[in-house]
C-alpha cells in the first residue's frame, strides 16, 4: 500500500516539474519574441527622412560630415540586422555595432525576412546606401586630386633637396577624416571600395614617379666621377697579357700603384649610416649612390603601403568595424598612426594581393628606374655590383617579415638578376685568368692575375666593410673568391711548367743548374711571396686557406731553389757529404766508410779544405748577386728587397746546416779527427746586413 502511494506521488512530482520547465521555455520564448519584435520595429522604423543627411549634408564640412556619419551608422546597423553577411567576411569583426548574438543570422534568415515590410526596408536601405556610395566616390575623387596636388606643391616648394616624408603627410592630412567612410565602403560595397582605391592609386602614380626620378638624378649628379681606365685596373680582364708583351716596367709599376690607390678608396661601409657613406673626396661612389637612393625611396614606398592599409582598412588584423571607427574620434581629431612602423604580414592573401596590385600601379616605374640605376653603377665599375647586392640584401632583411609584399618581390627580382650578372662577371675574370697561360710570352716575375688579386680583394672587402656577415653577399663573395683563386693557382702552375725544357725532379740525370728548372722555382716563389705579402685575409676562412696553400708552395719551391743554387758555390762538398750521409743512412759503419779510398780521411780533408775563408766569401758574394738577379727586379721595389732578403736568409741557414753536417760526418766517420775548421766568421760576414 505504501509503495503504491509513493509511486503515485513520484508521478505527480514529475508532472509538476515538466509543467514548470514548459513554463520556463514559454517565458524564454516570449522574451525572445519580444526582443525580435523590438528589433524588427527598430529596424523598420527608419524612414527616408532619417537618412536625409546622406543625400544633402556637405562632406567637406566637419559638421556635415558628423551628420552623415550618424545617419550612416543608423543605416549600417539596420542593414547588418537584416543581413550581417552583407559586407562579406571582413564586415563582422565584433558585435559592438549593436547586433545581438541572437540575431547573428539576421532577419533575412528568419521568418521575419519574408515579411513585406522587411523586404521593402531592405530595398530602401540598399538604395540609400548605393546613392551615398555614388556620391562618396565622386567626392573622394576630388579629395584625392586635392591631396596629390597638395603633396606636389609641398615637394615643389621644399627649400631643401633632402628627401622628407612630411611632404606626403600634407596630402594625407586632408584625407584621414574620411577614413571611417572608407571602412563603410569596404564592409558594405566592396565594388565601390575597390573603385576608390583605383582612383587613389592612379592619381598618386605620377607624383611618386616625378619625385623618385628627381631623387635619383640628384644622387647621380653628386656621385664621384670614375673613368673606365681607372676602375679597370682592378679587374683581371684588363690585364690579360698579350703575346707581344711590350709594356715597360715603369708603366707596370705605375699601374700597380694606381690600382692600390683605387682599391683603398673603395672603403665605404654599407651599414646604413649615411654619415659613413662618403668617399675620401666627399662624393658618393656609384654603389653608395645606389644605397643612398634605396635609403631615400624605400621608406616612402613602405609608408605609402601602410597608408593604403590604414586609410582603406585593407587588413584583417584590425578588429574594429564602422561604428567603432566613427565613435573613436571626431572628424577634426582624426589622424594617422606611425606609417614608418613595420607591419605584420597580412594573413588574408587575397586582400594582400589587392594592396600589392595598388602598389604596382603607383610604383610601376620603380623596377625600370632601379634597373637603370644598377646598370649605371655597373657601367662605371662592374666590381661595385657587390655593393649594390649588399645594399639590396640589407633592405630585404629589414622588410622580409613585414607586409611589404611589393617591395619584397621587387628587390628579390632585382637581386636575382644582379646576382646572375655578378656570376657572369666572375666567369669573365676567370676566363681572363685562364687565357693568361695561353697569351703570356714572358714567363718571369709576378704574373698579372697574382698582382691584381690583392687589389681586387681589397676593393671588394672595403665595399663590404661594415656589412652584416649573415647576409648572403658574404657567402656569395667567398664562393667567388674560391673559384678565382683556384683558377689563379692552377694557371700559375701551368705557366711555370710550360717553360721549355723544365725538368724538375726528373731523376739523377737532371741538371741541377738547369736554367728553366730554376725559373720554374723562381716564378712560383715570386708569385707565392707576392700573394702572401699583399693579400690581407681579414679573418676570412677562404682567404686564410689560400694563404696556407701559398705558404706551402713557397716553402716547397724555396727549398728546391736553395738546393739548386747552392750547387754552384758548394757543389763538390755537397756531393761528398751526400754520398757519406747516404751510406750512413743505409746502416754502414763509419769505419767502413772511412776505409774506402774515395772517402779516406785525406780525401775528406782535401775536399773540405778547398772551402777556406777566401773560397767561401767568394761563393757567398756570387750567390748574393745571383739571388738579386733572380728576385731583385719585381714590380714593387720594397717587395723585391724583402724577397731577396728572405731568400738570402734561407741561404745563410743552408750554410749553417752544411757546417753541422760536416761536424756530424767528422764525428761519425773520422772520429772527430780532421785538420779543417769551417770558416763560420766568413759566412756570418758574407750574409751580414740582411733585413736592414
Amino acid at each position: 500500500m505504501t509503495d503504491v502511494e509513493l509511486s503515485t506521488l513520484s508521478d505527480d512530482i514529475a508532472y509538476i516539474e515538466a509543467q514548470g520547465q514548459g513554463l520556463q521555455v514559454q517565458t524564454a520564448n516570449q522574451k525572445t519574441l519580444r526582443k525580435e519584435l523590438e528589433s524588427l520595429l527598430e529596424t523598420t522604423a527608419i524612414t527616408s527622412n532619417d537618412l536625409g543627411a546622406l543625400r544633402g549634408a556637405p562632406l567637406e564640412n566637419l559638421n556635415g560630415l558628423e551628420d552623415i556619419e550618424r545617419a550612416l551608422v543608423t543605416l549600417y546597423k539596420a542593414m547588418m540586422k537584416i543581413d550581417p553577411t552583407l559586407g562579406g567576411d571582413q564586415s563582422r569583426k565584433s558585435n559592438d555595432g549593436g547586433i545581438d548574438n541572437d540575431q547573428s543570422l539576421g532577419l533575412d534568415n528568419s521568418d521575419y525576412g519574408k515579411m513585406r515590410i522587411v523586404q521593402e526596408k531592405k530595398q530602401m536601405y540598399m538604395q540609400e546606401s548605393s546613392l551615398f556610395m555614388r556620391r562618396l566616390v565622386e567626392y573622394m575623387a576630388r579629395q584625392f586630386q586635392e591631396a596629390t596636388s597638395e603633396t606636389s606643391r609641398q615637394l615643389g616648394e621644399a627649400l631643401s633637396r633632402k628627401v622628407d616624408s612630411h611632404h606626403h603627410d600634407a596630402g594625407r592630412d586632408l584625407l584621414w577624416k574620411y577614413s571611417p567612410l572608407i571602412l563603410y565602403a569596404r564592409d558594405v560595397d566592396l565594388k565601390n571600395w575597390d573603385r576608390l582605391l583605383q582612383l587613389y592609386q592612379d592619381l598618386n602614380h605620377p607624383v611618386y614617379k616625378r619625385e623618385f626620378q628627381q631623387i635619383m638624378t640628384a644622387w647621380k649628379k653628386n656621385a664621384r666621377k670614375m673613368s673606365s681606365d681607372e676602375t679597370s685596373e682592378l679587374l683581371f680582364t684588363s690585364h690579360a697579357e698579350k703575346k707581344e708583351e711590350g709594356i715597360a716596367t715603369t708603366a707596370r709599376k705605375l699601374t700597380v700603384k694606381r690600382s692600390q690607390t683605387l682599391a683603398k678608396s673603395l672603403r665605404s661601409p654599407l651599414d646604413g649610416s649615411r654619415s659613413n657613406l662618403k668617399s675620401s673626396e666627399g662624393q658618393s661612389l656609384p654603389y653608395e649612390t645606389f644605397g643612398s637612393v634605396l635609403d631615400d625611396i624605400l621608406p616612402l614606398v613602405e609608408m605609402e603601403q601602410n597608408f593604403i592599409v590604414d586609410f582603406f582598412h585593407a587588413t584583417t588584423l584590425d578588429q574594429s568595424d564602422f561604428p567603432d571607427a566613427v565613435a573613436a574620434f571626431r572628424p577634426k581629431d582624426r589622424q594617422g598612426g606611425d606609417l614608418r612602423r613595420h607591419r605584420l604580414m597580412e594573413p588574408d592573401r587575397d586582400l594582400a594581393r589587392r594592396v600589392t596590385k595598388a602598389m604596382e600601379v603607383i610604383f610601376v616605374f620603380m623596377e625600370n628606374e632601379l634597373s637603370g640605376l644598377v646598370q649605371w653603377v655597373l657601367t662605371v665599375d662592374n666590381l661595385q655590383g657587390v655593393g649594390v647586392l649588399a645594399a639590396m640584401e640589407r633592405k630585404m632583411a629589414e622588410i622580409s617579415q613585414t607586409n611589404q609584399d611589393f617591395l619584397n618581390t621587387l628587390l628579390q627580382k632585382l637581386h636575382s638578376t644582379l646576382e646572375g650578372r655578378f656570376k657572369k662577371f666572375v666567369d669573365e675574370q676567370i676566363r681572363a685568368i685562364e687565357e693568361t697561360k695561353v697569351k703570356i710570352n714572358k714567363r718571369k716575375g709576378v704574373i698579372s692575375f697574382i698582382r691584381i688579386f690583392p687589389n681586387f680583394s681589397t676593393a671588394v672587402e672595403n665595399i663590404l666593410n661594415g656589412v652584416d656577415k649573415n647576409l648572403n653577399i658574404r657567402g656569395t663573395v667567398d664562393r667567388e673568391y674560391d673559384r678565382i683563386l683556384k683558377s689563379m693557382f692552377d694557371s700559375l702552375k701551368i705557366i711555370a711548367r710550360e717553360n721549355p725544357a723544365v725538368a724538375v725532379n726528373t731523376g739523377a740525370s737532371a741538371d741541377s743548374e738547369d736554367k728553366e728548372a730554376l725559373n720554374f722555382h723562381i716564378l712560383l716563389i715570386e708569385n707565392a711571396n707576392h700573394f702572401l705579402e699583399e693579400v690581407d685575409a681579414r679573418g676570412l676562412e677562404v682567404l686564410e686557406e689560400w694563404r696556407a696553400n701559398a705558404t706551402a708552395e713557397l716553402d716547397e719551391h724555396m727549398q728546391l731553389y736553395i738546393g739548386a743554387v747552392m750547387r754552384r758555390p758548394l757543389g763538390k762538398l755537397l756531393e761528398y757529404l751526400e754520398n757519406i750521409e747516404a751510406q750512413l743512412a743505409s746502416g754502414k759503419p763509419g769505419t767502413s766508410i772511412a776505409a774506402q779510398p774515395s772517402n779516406s780521411r785525406g780525401v775528406f780533408n782535401k775536399v773540405v779544405g778547398n772551402y777556406d775563408a777566401k773560397e767561401v766569401r767568394k761563393g757567398i758574394e756570387t750567390l748574393r748577386k745571383r739571388v738579386e738577379k733572380h728576385f731583385g727586379d719585381a714590380d714593387d721595389p720594397a717587395l723585391s728587397r724583402n724577397l731577396v732578403t728572405k731568400v738570402l736568409k734561407e741561404c745563410e741557414k743552408f750554410y749553417g746546416d752544411v757546417e753541422l753536417r760536416i761536424s756530424r760526418v767528422t764525428a761519425d766517420v773520422y772520429n772527430g779527427d780532421t785538420l779543417f775548421e769551417w770558416p763560420r766568421a766568413e759566412v756570418k760576414s758574407g750574409f751580414s746586413g740582411l733585413g736592414k
